[in-house]
């Protein structure tokens, strides 16, 4: 019965793997310091060159920052023993 188990629920843990994997990556490019002061600097290039209006660039530049912040709260609350993903 084990085995018949593992055969008919093997694909639903494929997809919860693959679900996981790609949540983890999200989550990993979204708040990378390194990327997120990538597009600030473009963004402020954006905006010198006049491709982007003032109140727009305020916007993106406030939630980039936001986002910049959260990096750096979650690398300081991760534990020194624990590696990152």
């Amino acid at each position: 019965m084990f085995i018949i188990d593992n055969i008919l629920f093997a694909p639903f843990k494929g997809l919860w793997w693959l679900a996981r994997e790609i949540y983890n990556r999200a989550q990993q490019e979204l708040f990378d310091e390194e990327t997120i002061q990538k597009q600030l600097a473009a963004l402020q290039v954006a905006y010198e060159l006049g491709n982007l209006p003032r109140d727009e660039f305020e916007q993106q530049e406030a939630m980039l920052l936001d986002r910049l912040r959260q990096a750096r709260a979650a690398r300081t609350l991760q534990s020194p023993g624990e590696e990152e993903d």
